[in-house]
């Protein structure tokens, strides 16, 4: 259950991130060069922790829903195989 909480945390990093950004997007005292750096600085961070979204949600795949396929076929297989076969 690591990867899956995992997930959920880098999204509420994410979404955290983004809050951040739409604060300094509406934050006046800044010049215009500063906060256009804040707000590079923060979206090449977004970018990096989606980027390892994608892969823990390979992994997810990979470790949760891939297996549970393949249990789900091998029931069915016996299923069919006892009631039609």
């Amino acid at each position: 259950m690591g990867t899956i909480s995992e997930y959920f945390k880098i999204k509420g990093e994410i979404g955290e991130l983004k809050e951040e950004i739409n604060k300094k997007i509406g934050y006046s005292d800044e010049t215009t060069m500063s906060r256009s750096e804040s707000i590079r600085y923060l979206n090449k961070k977004i970018i990096s922790k989606k980027k390892r979204l994608k892969s823990i949600e390979n992994k997810i795949i990979m470790n949760y829903i891939f297996p549970l396929f393949l249990v789900i076929l091998i029931l069915v297989y016996f299923y069919i195989k006892q009631n039609f076969l």
